[in-house]
């Protein structure tokens, strides 16, 4: 899409005019034979760029139905606790509606950690799949980012957002002079308050995910698939590819494990000081989580795809955007809570924004230059040590290479 808008040419193109025939040339480091997606490398440009602007539509119309879910349920359980203090005041003691109050407030953070632990990943994987992206690492980056956003946006930012500019009331106070007009809850830290349903989230956003993992309920779902299967062996009216593919163990998504971990670092940033035993939740997750994929890569799953490393790279940008959200949090969170804004907090954002902004890669290659080193072996000599070529790849073209390759050997 950078390519459409930029005169047919990529970021790291410095060449002009890339015009042959009235056409726009597209000039980029070519994928990995095994990393190309076949299936869409006849999508042309303006297609591609139509199909994304749809992709994007549809996941902002995703997050606006997330937040509104969530929306209700806060306003349930706002409702809820402004009847159990009315009664309370009243020396009513409604045990049910106490309990119901409660649990709703306990609702609130266990449906955003279970609805995006289930529901985002899938909806957003749907999503790319429109964007008919033909390069699969490229389309790996695309779902991580999607689903790291939605992920963050859906644990940090609705419930931020719902908690003080929509559910609370305005009142204004005198602080050395100067009117701050700020939004503050009925209840803040007690039940059903925005600390303390961010603490929960903090837990279950903790723990949840690698539990859910370790138990993992897909590998269970394919180990039964596999044994109905078997067990009808003599009416079994399933293609060799299909009976291929229910006897492998499940894919391995590394997007959707670098989405999990993005939104955790993000979110424990983001709340990390109003919230600091948050940060321990955290750390003990993410190790928690470590382990368990790394189990479940060596005994229970399978990985068909060999990604870039671009992908890995990407997400180590994304997130530099810690330092971003450091700041941000700590300078929201105290203006609403505190009426006070720290200049620290600037001085980290624009820290933060600088550190995003400059070209580090160029700076790093000016200050540790490595010698470019040309290969000097030609292509022929080199194919007979590739494991795959796009001739071989290519389903139009395998057989016949892989005829003339077998001829070659």
């Amino acid at each position: 899409m950078k390519a459409f808008f930029n005169q047919g040419k990529t970021a790291d193109i410095k060449e002009k005019g890339l015009i042959l025939n009235e056409h726009k040339l597209y000039v980029e480091e070519p994928p990995e034979p095994n990393d190309v997606d076949w299936e869409f490398i006849h999508i042309q440009t303006g297609q591609k760029v139509k199909a994304r602007v749809v992709a994007w539509s549809i996941s902002i119309s995703v997050m606006a139905g997330c937040f509104f879910l969530i929306w209700f349920l806060s306003e349930l359980a706002e409702r809820m606790n402004e009847q159990v203090e009315e009664q309370e005041k009243k020396g009513i003691k409604d045990s049910l509606t106490q309990t119901f109050a409660f649990l709703t407030s306990q609702y609130i953070s266990w449906t955003v950690v279970f609805f995006n632990k289930f529901v985002i990943g899938k909806v957003y994987h749907l999503i790319v799949d429109l964007e008919k992206i033909s390069n699969k690492t490229k389309f790996n980056i695309s779902f991580a980012r999607k689903q790291s956003v939605a992920l963050f946006i859906n644990t940090a930012l609705i419930s931020l957002v719902i908690d003080f500019f929509l559910t609370g009331y305005v009142i204004m106070i005198k602080y050395y002079q100067i009117l701050y007009k700020i939004y503050i809850k009925l209840t803040i830290i007690g039940k059903g308050g925005f600390i303390y349903n961010e603490s929960n989230v903090f837990l279950l956003n903790a723990f949840i995910p690698p539990i859910l993992w370790f138990v993992d309920p897909w590998s269970i779902q394919k180990d039964y698939q596999r044994q109905q299967q078997q067990k009808n062996a003599k009416n079994c009216v399933l293609t060799q590819q299909e009976a291929n593919e229910i006897m492998e163990m499940p894919d391995y998504s590394q997007a959707k494990r670098y989405g999990d971990i993005m939104k955790t670092m993000w979110f424990t940033f983001f709340y990390g000081d109003i919230i600091p035993v948050g940060i321990l939740f955290s750390i003990m997750g993410l190790t928690l989580y470590y382990f368990v994929d790394k189990y479940n890569v060596l005994r229970r799953r399978t990985i068909k795809e060999s990604l870039s490393k671009h992908l890995s790279i990407e997400m180590i940008e994304m997130l530099e955007l810690i330092v971003i959200f450091t700041g941000i949090g700590n300078t929201v969170v105290s203006s609403i809570l505190f009426g006070e804004v720290k200049w620290q907090d600037f001085i980290i954002i624009i820290i933060g924004v600088l550190y995003n902004l400059l070209p580090m890669e160029d700076i790093s290659i000016v200050l540790f230059p490595l010698e470019q080193k040309d290969e000097v072996l030609m292509y022929e000599e080199a194919e007979q040590y590739f494991n795959t070529d796009y001739d071989r790849e290519n389903h139009v073209t395998r057989r016949e290479a892989l005829e003339e390759f077998a001829r070659k050997k």
